[in-house]
């Protein structure tokens, strides 16, 4: 629970330290964030609150450049499309209301790596299609759904690729799959 807590507080604080403390702090505050994400789901949403604001302190920062290349961040980002589909699986209504919190802070991570990553996220997540994974794939719909208006001049020439990626999910048999290309279209 202390760690919770720590998590939590770091999270709210990061707008608050140098861009020194903050590079310094990366390499153990990312994993310990992702390390929540096996507890329970008021504990992931802290979790993602606190991802989400250290995402934006270092990667939106106006005093320097991203902090995180794209390559640090793809074990981050595919640790969050699973956890996208943690609302959809709930049942109660207390669990359903967190789950959607949790699933709007997840977008708001990825939009915030998007605006500074436009082209990798893309491929990484039209990537996660093809993998045809039905946790992931999920999650990388979700992800295109909602960022394709929000990227839409960034991902403009991209369109053909993302076609293409949708285009085998429909020809495919798993029905994971075929059931998170349908809830991702919805």
């Amino acid at each position: 629970m202390v760690r919770v807590a720590s998590v939590e507080a770091l999270g709210q604080m990061v707008g608050l330290i140098t861009r020194t403390q903050l590079k310094a702090a990366l390499p153990r505050l990312v994993p310990t964030i992702l390390e929540l994400y096996k507890k329970d789901l008021d504990v992931a949403f802290l979790a993602t609150c606190s991802l989400h604001n250290l995402l934006n302190a270092s990667l939106l920062s106006e005093s320097g450049p991203p902090m995180l290349d794209f390559e640090d961040l793809t074990l981050t980002l595919g640790t969050l499309l699973p956890v996208i589909s943690m609302n959809s699986e709930s049942k109660d209504q207390t669990d359903f209301s967190v789950g959607l919190k949790m699933y709007n802070e997840v977008q708001h991570c990825f939009l915030t790596v998007g605006l500074v990553y436009p082209d990798d996220l893309f491929l990484f997540l039209v990537n996660k299609c093809r993998l045809k994974e039905e946790a992931s794939t999920f999650g990388a719909l979700c992800v295109l759904k909602h960022l394709l208006p929000r990227l839409s001049e960034a991902w403009h020439g991209k369109i053909p690729l993302l076609v293409e990626a949708v285009k085998s999910l429909l020809e495919e048999h798993n029905l994971g799959v075929r059931k998170a290309l349908s809830e991702a279209s919805y």
